[in-house]
């Protein structure tokens, strides 16, 4: 399904986008970043701001691409543990909605770009864990919470060979990326490929083996986007290109 566009223009690429849900507000919250970014590659971003995973079905039927935008903590329960000191703040809601959505996604191999949070979901979703805190980590770990501008890249990743990711940037080996996150990828799930991992040994991006266009990344490419740095709008623009193959 696409949408019409104005003469002369390339039609609009409808993409859902998943937003937070401040319970204690009664709102859904999204981050306009997401949206522009989407847009500089021809995407038509629709807000997933839904409570029921029951319309999760109904709204992929819309979509041409699911977007997972970040956010707060998973349940644990999710992937078996019990909540430790250091797990932040959950939203069940959301949590429910996110798994469901993901589930039929990837049944309907449809593109997904999983971001921060989303990449964590999504590494759940498929069967596998998170660290709950990386402080509670084994081992030395970089400062994964930057204290900097959020589109300033301030570690560096290592990207596997042969992967999508490598070839989104065009076989560079190493990049810097912006961090703001103290959650991360541990047992990788069923399909799961690692793609990217920072010098601590933290996993920044995975996808999915055996579906056109599953890719997750720990950073936020879409502040990188807005800023025009490397490490962003390529991810947009390669998503949205996996996006309009596809038929819902």
């Amino acid at each position: 399904m696409g949408l019409s566009p104005p003469d002369g223009e390339n039609p609009m690429i409808p993409i859902g986008v998943t937003c937070s849900y401040q319970e204690q507000h009664d709102r859904f919250r999204l981050n306009s970043s997401y949206c522009r970014a989407l847009e500089k590659s021809g995407g038509l971003p629709l807000v997933l701001a839904t409570l029921e995973p029951v319309k999760a079905a109904d709204y992929l039927n819309m979509l041409h691409g699911l977007l997972l935008s970040g956010g707060g903590d998973v349940d644990p329960c999710y992937f078996g543990e019990e909540p430790l000191p250091g797990c932040g703040e959950i939203t069940p809601q959301r949590d429910a909605v996110e798994m469901r959505l993901i589930d039929l996604a990837i049944q309907r191999n449809m593109p997904v770009l999983a971001i921060c949070r989303g990449i964590q979901v999504l590494n759940i979703a498929c069967g596998g864990d998170i660290y709950q805190d990386l402080r509670r980590r084994n081992g030395r770990c970089l400062q994964h919470w930057q204290k900097a501008r959020d589109c300033h890249p301030t570690h560096s990743v290592g990207l596997v060979p042969g992967t999508l990711l490598e070839h989104i940037f065009g076989g560079t080996k190493s990049m810097r990326v912006n961090s703001f996150h103290h959650q991360a990828v541990r047992r990788p799930g069923a399909g799961i490929k690692i793609t990217a991992s920072s010098p601590d040994g933290i996993i920044e991006a995975v996808e999915m083996k055996d579906r056109s266009f599953v890719l997750g990344v720990q950073w936020h490419p879409e502040a990188l986007s807005l800023a025009g740095r490397k490490g962003g709008q390529e991810i947009f623009d390669a998503f949205l290109q996996a996006a309009s193959r596809f038929s819902p």
